[in-house]
Parts: structure tokens; sequence; C-alpha cells
């Protein structure tokens, strides 16, 4: 899976934030509502704490340097199965995004915007800088 190839890429939520939930939201508070849909979507496939941080970090990173619509978007799309916790996720995702956006949770990906597991070798990374490997997933800027 790759960021812009399968499984995992940044832009395509599927159903997205409801935009009348965050219309009357402040800047952060609609950054952190998307980042916790997205992060939602990140709980489901790491389970490692450290690796959903820096997943997280990544995807606001992205969101920051290329945008995000009120639909949600923005974030990292994921195949997403059914999880005897997915009760939680939410408020999980919700918990990290509030530290992520806050700045009181460090990035690990060194400003990192785009990952991808160690296995794959996505035809995009070859002109990103690598930042950080975390887990399973390399995580690059990208080169202007």
């Amino acid at each position: 899976m790759g960021v812009m190839g399968k499984g995992l890429w940044y832009g395509a939520l599927g159903g997205g934030w409801p935009s009348n939930v965050s219309a009357g939201l402040p800047v952060e508070m609609r950054e952190i509502a998307c980042l916790a849909l997205s992060i939602c979507r990140v709980l489901e496939i790491e389970d490692d704490e450290e690796g959903q941080v820096a997943m997280a970090c990544a995807i606001l990173n992205h969101m920051r340097d290329y945008g995000h619509d009120e639909g949600g978007n923005g974030g990292a799309a994921a195949r997403v199965g059914t999880s005897s916790e997915a009760g939680r996720l939410p408020w999980r995702a919700f918990a990290i995004a509030c530290l992520v956006v806050s700045g009181d949770m460090a990035d690990p990906t060194d400003g990192a915007t785009h990952f991808h597991r160690h296995t794959d070798d996505p035809e995009w990374a070859r002109a990103a800088t690598p930042k950080a490997l975390i887990g399973n997933y390399i995580y690059y800027a990208l080169s202007d």
C-alpha cells in the first residue's frame, strides 16, 4: 500500500466529514475534526501507538501543505474492516488529533507529508526525501 497507490493515499476518505457539523467550527476545530476522521482509518491499520502518532503527524502535515476540504478529505484513506473496538476509535482518534494539532505531541516524522509500507516501492517515493522509518512505514517529504 502506498500514499499514491493501493490502499492508503491522501485525498479520498470516502464519506467525509458532514459539512453541517464542521461549517460553524473555528479553523483549528475543523482541522481536528478532519484529522480525527482520518485517524479513525489509521487506527484500523496501525496498532502501534508510535505508528499512529507518526501517521497522524504526516496526515496533518499533508493537510497543511496541500489543503483539505470541508468534506473531511485530505487525510489518509484505508481499507477499513470491522473492528471489535470500533466504538472506541472515534474517541482515541479525537485524542490523538488534539495532541497533534495543538503541538503537544512532537512530530516523529520530521515534517513528512507522505508514507508507504516499507515493503512497497511506489514510483513517487524515488523523487522524495526520506524522513523517518517508524514501524512498517517509511515517511517522506516531497521535493519541490
